[in-house]
């Protein structure tokens, strides 16, 4: 028996995912079992769709540093919006991506203070700017790809992940493939990447589909570091709980950044995936 409505707000007060325990109740007994992998992919799942905890009317307390009084404010969630998180228990600063997706609470990425210490240093602003770095340094494709690289690029850590996390994938992956089917050149790398977008994608229309309702779609025009004009593609809709939901969808590169280019590509994409014309209301 797992309630996810139980599930701790406070990141101070959490208790760590591979620690949650589920209440298993036979013959009139209450005991606490360790969670199936199934079930801590919920909870992340859960606190995903939560959003980090971030109190704005608290009143937020002062710590001496030195002869300042200096304190938490919540201008700070402006410049780390999606992974900021405060805890009124413990006066501190949490990341809520490290405590969803690090293995370990280890130093890379100053894990352990931002998931079971907690940071409240207000005077060194500077050590969340490099935890800030730390989320974003990683290239999809490492330059050191090998075991003892401390970098492999997001590709490689997200096959470790998964593998950490999902004992079917870690039998199959990494180590534990076969030397001459490790699924990991640059090619399948890419190759994966388009499926998964792919699959993404088709999915995320599907839920439109079904809900025959019409749908916002916000365009955006940008240039690529090799200077040729992009349009980014946006839908929003509204779920059938009531929540307005925004998807990326993808990037679409077109000859200019006329009305007119951007219509024509905007059909274009439309046909391709099988979307009526008159079901959007475009935004750009």
């Amino acid at each position: 028996m797992f309630n996810l409505d139980e599930l701790e707000t406070d990141p101070g007060l959490r208790i760590p995912i591979n620690k949650i325990c589920c209440i298993d109740k036979q013959n009139e007994e209450i005991n606490k079992i360790c969670c199936t992998d199934k079930q801590k992919e919920e909870v992340r799942r859960a606190y995903l769709l939560k959003g980090p905890c971030q109190p704005k009317d608290h009143n937020f307390p002062f710590t001496l540093f030195g002869d300042k009084k200096r304190r938490f404010t919540p201008e700070w969630y402006k410049e780390s919006p999606s992974w900021m998180e405060y805890s009124v228990a413990k006066d501190c600063i949490f990341c809520l991506n490290c405590y969803l997706f690090k293995t370990d609470y280890g130093d890379q990425a100053g894990g352990e203070v931002f998931v079971s210490k907690g940071f409240n240093n207000w005077k060194d602003k500077a050590k969340v700017k490099k935890h800030v770095g730390d989320h974003s340094r990683l290239t999809f494709r490492g330059h050191d790809e090998s075991v003892e690289s401390e970098n492999q690029g997001n590709f490689m850590e997200l096959l470790k992940f998964l593998s950490n996390h999902n004992d079917d994938v870690k039998k199959v992956v990494l180590e534990n493939a076969p030397k001459n089917h490790q699924m990991t050149a640059p090619n399948i790398q890419r190759e994966l990447t388009s499926v998964c977008a792919h699959l993404t994608t088709k999915k995320i229309i599907a839920k439109i589909v079904r809900a025959k309702q019409p749908f916002p779609l916000l365009v955006d025009e940008s240039h690529d570091v090799a200077v040729k004009e992009q349009m980014v593609i946006v839908f929003r809709y509204v779920d059938k709980i009531g929540c307005v939901i925004e998807r990326f969808i993808g990037i679409v590169h077109v000859k200019n950044i006329s009305a007119k280019s951007l219509k024509i590509a905007i059909d274009a994409f439309f046909v391709k995936h099988g979307l009526s014309l008159t079901s959007y209301e475009a935004r750009l």
